[in-house]
């Protein structure tokens, strides 16, 4: 959850955030990558806070 939670405050500062960096956000909060990272944005997206753009390799906050 305090994964999810840093991806989201990135995700609102910034509405579209590249997929690197929201990865060093977690990283450097948390000195995890992918082991926190994939199930964070995984539950954001069920909940359908974020949109992932595969022509930028980013994400876009979409909730409310």
């Amino acid at each position: 959850m305090y994964a999810a939670t840093l991806m989201l405050k990135s995700l609102k500062a910034g509405r579209y955030v590249s997929f690197d960096k929201l990865l060093s956000v977690v990283k450097k909060a948390t000195d995890c990558d992918y082991v926190l990272f994939m199930p964070a944005i995984n539950l954001l997206y069920l909940l359908g806070l974020v949109e992932y753009h595969q022509t930028n390799d980013s994400f876009e906050y979409i909730g409310k």
